[in-house]
Parts: structure tokens; sequence; C-alpha cells
């Protein structure tokens, strides 16, 4: 709920700055959300990889971009979690 409002008249130049760094935050907001979604995709699969469910495993449900439904296997589904060398990953 927005208790005070004012109007406020911008020059071009500033206007013309607004614009251009909401558009940047809305482009980069694009960006996040495509890499969030690709990272997500990728540590699934890696997932699915290295550690197989059983087939009677608790586990998170994910779809994968192939369409596939599979389940992430406690406690991997939260995420990994890398050492800075990329060799070993914990449940995140």
């Amino acid at each position: 709920m927005v208790k005070e409002a004012a109007t406020v008249e911008l020059s071009a130049e500033e206007r013309q700055k607004a614009e251009s760094l909401h558009l940047e935050m809305l482009e980069a907001k694009r960006a996040l959300d495509q890499a969030e979604k690709s990272w997500s995709d990728y540590w699934h699969q890696l997932v699915l990889d290295h550690f197989p469910p059983s087939p009677n495993a608790n586990g998170v449900i994910v779809t994968l971009p192939s369409g596939k439904s599979v389940t992430i296997p406690y406690p991997w589904g939260n995420g990994l979690v890398f050492t800075p060398d990329f060799r070993v990953a914990f449940p995140g």
C-alpha cells in the first residue's frame, strides 16, 4: 500500500538514464532467471548420472528439460555445493 506519492519532473537526461537503468535491470533479471534454470537443470542431471535413485527412494520429483519426470534422491534434492576446485560435491 502506497502511503505517499509525489510528482517529479525529470529532465530528458534523467528520464533517459532512469529508463536505461530500468531496462538494464530487466535484462539482468532475465539473464539471472535463465542462468538459475540452466544450473538447476544441470545439477539435476548431474545427480541422476552419479547417484541414481533406488526404486523406493525418497526424494524430490523434478521435470527434466526433456519432459521426463524423475526423483532426485535425498539429500541431493536441495542443490549442490562444490569445493573451490570443483572436485567434490556436497548436498546443498
